[in-house]
């Protein structure tokens, strides 16, 4: 310990500051966005990965990451596996669907209404090519 220097420690103290920056934005992203706002898991990631790397190339976006973007909401009636299916699209590119209870919900929530809902989004970059990215919704139900 007697060998570093106060600028060493300047330089560990500055480091631990942006490991816990990191560490808080992430634990934001992830927390609801107001009391009445719930975070939903996507499934279905992994049949859409073509549209995932469009939208978020590797080389722009460190492997790894979480960005937060926009995601649509359309009810997705003609779904052949579910017909109260809600499909997830981020900028007009299908990224998944809601869970099947959630997708339920959702529509059980949104009455009579067949308007698309543009809410908030989480999306995480897989720090492997093997791997499947994964999305996340904020829904007010």
């Amino acid at each position: 310990m007697a060998d570093f220097s106060l600028g060493h420690w300047v330089i560990v103290g500055f480091l631990v500051w942006i490991g816990y920056r990191i560490l808080v934005r992430r634990a934001e992203a992830r927390a609801p966005k107001s009391t009445d706002t719930w975070r939903f898991d996507v499934v279905g990631e992994s049949f859409y990965r073509a549209n995932f790397e469009t939208l978020f190339p590797r080389r722009k976006h460190d492997a790894g990451s979480e960005v937060e973007c926009t995601a649509t909401l359309r009810l997705d009636d003609d779904n052949a596996h579910d017909d109260q299916a809600v499909a997830v699209l981020i900028r007009s590119l299908q990224v998944g669907h809601l869970s099947r209870a959630n997708a339920r919900r959702y529509r059980q929530a949104k009455g009579a209404s067949r308007a698309n809902a543009t809410v908030d989004a989480v999306v995480w970059i897989p720090d492997d090519a093997e791997k499947n990215y994964s999305v996340s919704v904020y829904l007010r139900l």
